[in-house]
């Protein structure tokens, strides 16, 4: 999955496991169906896509390749993940996306779909369960950015409730854009989106 969706070594062991560590990002992995059913065709549109939290309790470390006991053994029954999302509850650098602990800001970020499993609605379910993930953890608000190239992901966002809050801007380096399978020469240009969650009182695994 890093190698697909065009994350680098450098940013997993630079950037994403001191946050893991630190809790400022929590990450899942997106399956095919809920633990203990009947895995659902990958040919046919899927409401709602099923997330799984890979966490290992013993360890400070999000994502390590160990599992809690109850989905120690996930892969064996319900095959590899086909997507991944993060929620980033901390960042100095850009406190206007991700500021938790004084704005209740909650990013999503790194969503991710296999290509074989786009265009069933993985990415919107996905993003609901993200949003329902962080209103249970106290957020206000969900953010979110993408190249402004993805016309048809702007639409969608703006189809979910979320709106440009903040001026575009050149964000993303070449090489990245040509590992996410955009076009290098203008696929830079990043728009800035966020939402007002509505406030939650059941966990966000119910």
């Amino acid at each position: 999955m890093r190698v697909a969706s065009g994350t680098s070594p450098d940013l997993l062991e630079s950037t994403w496991l001191p946050e893991l560590q630190a809790n400022t990002r929590l990450l899942f992995l997106i399956y095919l169906c809920d633990v203990g059913q009947t895995p659902v065709s990958p040919l046919r549109p899927m409401s709602p896509a099923s997330l799984t939290h890979i966490t290992n309790k013993t360890s400070a470390v999000r994502g390590t390749a160990k599992m809690d006991s109850h989905c120690s053994n996930f892969e064996d029954r319900l095959g590899p993940p086909i997507a991944m999302a993060s929620l980033y509850l901390e960042n100095p650098l850009e406190p206007t996306l991700a500021s938790f602990s004084t704005a209740k800001r909650v990013e999503i970020t790194s969503l991710w779909v296999y290509s074989a499993y786009r265009h069933l609605g993985i990415a919107s379910a996905v993003m609901a369960q993200m949003e329902k993930r962080a209103a249970a953890l106290g957020a206000l608000y969900t953010t979110c950015n993408m190249p402004v190239l993805t016309e048809g992901r702007l639409k969608a966002l703006a189809a979910l409730g979320y709106k440009e809050f903040r001026p575009r801007e050149h964000r993303y380096r070449r090489s990245v854009a040509l590992g996410a399978g955009l076009p290098a020469d203008a696929a830079t240009v990043a728009a800035f989106f966020e939402k007002k969650l509505t406030t939650v009182s059941h966990r966000a695994d119910a």
